[in-house]
């Protein structure tokens, strides 16, 4: 799976399902998309935490367009 978040270079998630799929194509795809989610979900908790340091050390002032971290 290839993220690219906020214009950043991509992210790739490798991972080995093993026998969790039980040979449904259906469902193995199901499996990755959920993943994708949370990794994705993962990562704007991330890049929103860094946002709220940088925000409190003055590096950086939030505009009307950041709304992502709302």
């Amino acid at each position: 799976m290839n993220i690219n978040l906020f214009g950043l270079n991509p992210l790739f998630v490798i991972a080995e399902m093993s026998g969790n799929h039980n040979q449904s194509l259906e469902r193995a795809l199901e499996i990755i998309e959920a993943v994708g989610t949370i990794v994705i979900r993962y990562l704007v908790k991330w890049f929103c935490a860094i946002i709220e340091i940088e925000v409190a050390t003055k590096i950086f002032t939030p505009n009307k367009h950041l709304i992502l971290c709302n």
